[in-house]
């Protein structure tokens, strides 16, 4: 029986990818003074295209983020008619506003997250640049419930290396077989837990994908946060 759960945030409490486009369709739909008539959605998935292209091609580094938002609206804008930087430039400080702010939880997240609060010592573990995640946690009224929030950006370490939770399990002084992971990804979730011998790496597969021989294998594998306090019940 775990002591002390930790959490992934991007599409594990929150849903990253609706909050994206809920970020870009506003950004959007405030251009409409700046360019002839457009269809706010088409901008957005043209946004989201290019931008999920870029971040396929390059290695993640949040110092690379500023400069590639400015790109990205740049060359998303030229085909809708804008090519002045004063806008682009207002456009790409609005998204990063939204963007850094804004965080679209799941319907089960602070029904399941309240409920083990108290029961258990609660972190957050991320990828994600510090001080956004931390601001995201407030903004979803999460914050309060967790005993440490660890980010790539503090210790300069990404999923799934072991360090992200050596250092997170000695912030709460819990020991690593007491510890349980619960994350969307088997290859920085599940392959970090098991890397760090954690007592249990937890799936959260909310889309029913398969898992290959050759990827991660975790100890349980749920399909919603709910689903994974019934299972700690049957633990405890």
């Amino acid at each position: 029986m775990p002591t002390t759960l930790c959490f992934d945030l991007d599409n594990t409490l929150w849903d990253d990818d609706a909050s994206l486009q809920a970020c870009v369709l506003q950004v959007c739909e405030g251009l409409v003074a700046h360019l002839p008539p457009f269809d706010a959605l088409t901008l957005t998935r043209d946004y989201i295209r290019r931008s999920d292209d870029y971040w396929l091609s390059k290695r993640w580094d949040v110092e690379l983020l500023p400069d590639a938002r400015l790109q990205l609206w740049t060359d998303t804008l030229a085909r809708y008619g804008c090519d002045d930087p004063a806008v682009i430039l207002q456009t790409r400080d609005a998204y990063t506003a939204y963007r850094e702010l804004h965080a679209v939880c799941y319907d089960e997240t602070l029904e399941v997250v309240a409920s083990l609060h108290g029961r258990y010592r609660l972190a957050a573990i991320t990828n994600g640049h510090g001080e956004v995640q931390r601001a995201r946690l407030e903004s979803a009224g999460l914050a309060h419930f967790f005993d440490a929030v660890v980010s790539a950006t503090d210790i300069e370490a990404v999923k799934p290396s072991a360090a992200m939770f050596e250092h997170t399990l000695g912030l709460i002084g819990a020991r690593p077989k007491d510890a349980w992971h619960v994350g969307d990804s088997l290859h920085s979730d599940i392959a970090g837990a098991l890397n760090a011998g954690l007592g249990a790496a937890v799936w959260l597969n909310r889309h029913g994908l398969t898992r290959a021989d050759t990827d991660p294998q975790p100890h349980h594998e749920v399909e919603s946060l709910h689903a994974f306090a019934a299972l700690l019940n049957r633990f405890g």
